[in-house]
């Protein structure tokens, strides 16, 4: 059966209190709808119609000096923040909900880090609301969602024959992040926003070629194996 085509692109970014056994400090997710960035694809100039979530959590663990050095989020400016609860998992499967279905999200590096991270918080969080409907209702929807890690495929048109030395440099892996522009960090670089529209402008310059590569290696995002506990 073939799937029908999405209708949302949701850019999903993760900060974190470092890279061993890490819990989620920030969460992002930039929204564009199909027509418009179908639009401007071959430029990098973000449709005005975009929704935006951003969410702070209390990991209530340690972050690791070199996590909050690039975040700038440290224990003293998240101890007032919740935690990654039942109460964020509802209010993620709201804010997906109110898109246009179906939706596509997209990380970078996300199939190694971002999705099975989110993916083991969702479950943490719904296992200890356990009984609640609402709460499995929300995780049913987020677990509807299709996501695809935008990493392999901008690597693979990086390596196609005549690809324009023109383009945005290849994005390097530096915490998972995409230096999108010459190899320089974007404005707002390791903030879970800056780091959501440093992606979007590098997969709307490349849309036309790129956009068959993502939605190639769409999955639900219920497939995706939650990464180990800390």
């Amino acid at each position: 059966q073939q799937r029908q085509a999405w209708r949302t692109l949701a850019v999903l970014d993760l900060e974190t209190t470092g890279l061993y056994q890490p819990r989620v400090t920030e969460l992002a997710l930039l929204t564009a709808d199909r027509a418009d960035l179908l639009r401007r694809g071959g430029t990098d100039r973000l449709p005005r119609a975009l929704n935006r979530l951003c969410l702070l959590f209390n990991p209530g663990c340690e972050v690791t000096p070199s996590a909050a050095n690039i975040t700038g989020l440290h224990g003293a400016c998240l101890r007032s923040q919740p935690a990654f609860d039942s109460a964020s998992v509802r209010l993620l499967g709201a804010f997906v909900r109110r898109l246009h279905q179906p939706v596509l999200m997209v990380a970078h590096n996300g199939a190694r880090f971002d999705f099975p991270l989110l993916q083991a918080e969702l479950r943490l969080a719904s296992a200890a609301a356990a009984g609640c409907s609402a709460t499995a209702d929300a995780a049913k929807c987020l677990g509807s969602v299709l996501c695809s890690d935008s990493l392999p495929a901008l690597r693979e048109l990086q390596l196609r024959p005549g690809a324009d030395a023109l383009s945005p440099s290849p994005p390097s892996l530096k915490q998972g992040k995409p230096q999108a522009f010459s190899g320089e960090e974007p404005p707002g670089s390791h903030s879970g926003l800056g780091d959501c529209e440093a992606l979007l402008r590098l997969l709307l310059f490349r849309l036309p070629d790129c956009l068959p590569l993502l939605e190639a290696a769409a999955a639900p995002f219920e497939t995706v194996a939650p990464a180990k506990a800390a």
